[in-house]
């Protein structure tokens, strides 16, 4: 899953259209609970329920289901004047199932946290913000209404880093007469990629999209393709600026001179070898470089030259091209994806606008049912999946991924469908309740 974000100080009575019940008075101030379905393919899977107590104080309760995973969080937040975390408490079980117990505190100038991962603690002389591990998203969007509280919209993290808050564009959502100018913030600091965010006008979470997943305030799902799409163009921009940024034009003809090469086919490394590329193909090494010459020389002393690496089991998406590039991987199987956002991804890779690797495309086919993977083809009967197996192959598909809900009587026909043209991959899940 794919990677979010918000800004301003926690709000103890929320001015938000979100859908609000519970609503009652407090000694101090009014309690508000706010709901957001967690939506898959469309529809709902899961919810969270944010309330806002007295003092700075909030609960979340989070949880959606997908294929029978799924995580499932209780959540406290305690806020000081500031709007920074001074407490925070998450337990329950991970998305994949595992226990989820994490906490963190801030007091007297030291803060401390444990969690099933890790822990630790700092001395504390300036605002920071802790980074959880299993928070909701409710958790993120109050580290990011603080950050955009500091100059700069810039923060320390805890247990290290920095994070920056970006607006990115805004945009109005209509729904049964009611408009909300809502706003997309790029998180970035967490991880090697920005996280994204919609905002409302009261700067609380009014979206987040993860392709064919998403959450909406209650009954406002139906905007989250909208939403979607102003993301994926806003995340193709950054990456676009990202591949000018990092990269230049390969000179017509390399020399690469003292270098290793992993000979993969001899099982041995050449030590301070050559090899001389032309036009980004590789056309000698060793001994067969000698006489050549090339605009471009490098001295490869003490490094290695090693064949790009594959991945043969990944979703990709354009934030994944660096990352692959970055870790010596050229080639990719993709194992599942929407056949427009794929062909999309593979066509920015191969014209140089953003970064990546080859991708060697496989379609896939799972049947409908309560378990049923959210993407790709779903059948509901076998005739339907033959006509889906037909569909991959005229878009160029060398292989179909056939996977676990398929009826075992469906997978004979299916594969001798497949091997027609192309290849077949099965995949069987086994989760525990």
């Amino acid at each position: 899953m794919k990677k979010i974000i918000v800004a301003v100080v926690m709000c103890l009575t929320l001015v938000s259209a979100c859908t609000q019940t519970n609503t009652k008075k407090n000694t101090k101030t009014e309690t508000t609970t706010v709901t957001y379905d967690w939506l898959t393919l469309g529809k709902k899977s899961g919810e969270m329920r944010v309330t806002y107590l007295e003092e700075g104080k909030l609960t979340t309760a989070f949880e959606f289901n997908d294929r029978g995973r799924g995580p499932k969080l209780s959540e406290t937040i305690q806020l000081d004047d500031s709007g920074q975390v001074v407490s925070f408490k998450v337990t329950g079980n991970s998305y994949m199932g595992s226990d989820v117990d994490e906490s963190f505190t801030l007091s007297d100038g030291v803060a401390q946290w444990q969690s099933t991962d890790e822990q630790g603690q700092a001395s504390v002389n300036s605002p920071v913000a802790y980074v959880n591990s299993q928070g909701s998203t409710e958790s993120l969007a109050v580290m990011v209404r603080y950050v955009m509280q500091q100059p700069n919209n810039t923060l320390d993290l805890l247990p290290s880093g920095k994070a920056t808050v970006e607006e990115l564009l805004s945009t109005t959502v209509s729904h049964e007469g009611q408009q909300k100018t809502v706003k997309l913030m790029a998180l970035s600091g967490l991880g090697f990629t920005p996280s994204y965010l919609w905002l409302d006008e009261a700067n609380q979470i009014f979206a987040v999209a993860y392709g064919w997943m998403g959450m909406t305030p209650t009954g406002w799902g139906e905007v989250l393709s909208e939403l979607q799409k102003l993301q994926d163009q806003a995340e193709k921009s950054y990456q676009t600026n990202q591949t000018r940024k990092l990269t230049e034009k390969l000179p017509a003809s390399v020399l690469i001179n003292n270098v290793n090469v992993v000979d993969v086919k001899a099982g041995k490394l050449l030590n301070d070898s050559s090899v001389y590329i032309e036009s980004g193909v590789i056309k000698a090494i060793g001994v067969e470089t000698k006489d050549l010459t090339a605009t471009t020389v490098i001295d490869g002393h003490g490094k290695t030259l090693m064949p790009g690496l594959w991945d043969m089991h990944v979703h990709v998406g354009l934030s994944d091209g660096l990352l692959h590039l970055a870790s010596g991987v050229t080639s990719v199987r993709d194992m599942a994806n929407t056949h427009e956002d794929l062909i999309n991804t593979i066509a920015a890779f191969d014209q140089g606008e953003v970064m990546g690797p080859h991708v060697y495309k496989a379609g896939f086919i799972d049947q409908k049912s309560p378990y049923s993977a959210p993407t790709g083809q779903l059948a509901e009967t076998l005739e339907q999946a033959l006509e889906f197996v037909d569909w991959y192959a005229e878009r160029g598909y060398p292989q179909i991924k056939i996977y676990s809900s398929i009826t075992p009587a469906w997978v004979k026909p299916i594969a001798e469908r497949i091997h027609q043209n192309s290849r077949s991959t099965g995949q069987k899940q086994i989760l525990q309740a």
